[in-house]
Formats: structure tokens, sequence, C-alpha cells
């Protein structure tokens, strides 16, 4: 072996060693930025939290608003939607029928599914069995004569979303006459 080939082998060595070095502090660098990342959006998540639940007893924070006991009916949520000159009606999520035994109003039901959807944002693990947890939704509520009908809304047209908020409605109406 040459003692230029030993050099050039050595050279390239080290350079290969710096590169590592340098792309070794590159990741670190990219890690750190990402769980700065991550840390901000959770802080500003939790802050939407306590915006929202700002008032609610522990025990009202702790309890869903779509408690399967309290579930009388789910049926699918359907808006007219139109392009052009066509009319349909798409799914966009579900209407759930709840009782109510309590002396809750519509705002407060709604103030607590608001404080329960950013709770669910919130939380690391969002339960894949609450329709509030499935993505981005909206909550409207209307009184009912025996209690109240609570819209579950995808926020954006996004079909496949509507399906799993239907779904999962249905899946908690299900236990509750399976726990009958």
């Amino acid at each position: 072996m040459s003692l230029r080939y030993l050099s050039l082998v050595t050279v390239l060595g080290c350079a290969g060693q710096l590169l590592g070095c340098a792309g070794e502090r590159a990741l670190s660098s990219a890690a750190h930025e990402d769980a700065t990342i991550r840390r901000v959006a959770r802080d500003r998540l939790r802050a939407e939290e306590e915006q929202q639940c700002a008032g609610l007893s522990r025990a009202e924070r702790q309890t869903s608003v779509l408690d399967p006991r309290d579930i009388v009916g789910v049926r699918p949520l359907f808006e007219q939607t139109a392009r052009l000159k066509q009319t349909w009606n798409a799914l966009r999520g579900s209407l759930i029928e709840l009782r109510s035994e309590r002396a809750e109003t519509k705002q407060w039901l709604a103030r607590r599914a608001r404080c329960e959807i950013a709770s669910l944002a919130a939380e690391d693990s969002a339960a894949a069995y609450n329709p509030l947890a499935l993505g981005p939704v909206q909550v409207e509520v209307a009184e009912l004569a025996t209690g109240f009908a609570v819209a579950i809304r995808t926020a954006h047209d996004d079909p496949a979303l509507a399906k799993r908020v239907l779904r999962a409605s249905e899946a908690l109406r299900s236990e509750r006459t399976a726990s009958r």
C-alpha cells in the first residue's frame, strides 16, 4: 500500500467523521426544535382548555356530556350541499338526543361540550370512542321537550370524519342499550 493511498483514506475517514458529527448536531438541533414546537402546541392546548373550562366544577369536567345513560337516540346529521346546479344531502356528523334530568340550559351544555373538546385535544391520547375527540368538530345544542339535541358536525367538509363521528355516536348509544 502506498503512503498516498493511506493519506487519502485517512483524510476521507476524518471528513466522514466530521460530516457525521455535523449531522448529529443537525439532528440534535432538529429534535430540540421539534420538542419546542410540541411544547408550545401543548401549552396552547392547555390554555384553550383552561379558557373553555373556566367556571365548570371538577365533576362537570370529569363527566362526559355524552354519557351513554342519557342518550335517547342517535341519527345521522345531513346538510344540504350545492355545487353549480346540483344539490344533495351530505353526511356531516351525528345528531344525539339526550335525556335531561338536571336543571341544565342548552348554553351550559354547549359550554360543557366545548370544555370536553378542549380537554380531549389537550390530552396526549384522545378517546377513540368519543365522537368529540375524533377530529375538528363543532357542537350545537338545541332544547327539546324532554332534553336536548346535540349536533356534532365536522368542522370541514370531510366525509370520512363524518362517518367516524356517526359510528362513534352510535357506539355510545349501543353501549347504553348493552348496559341495561
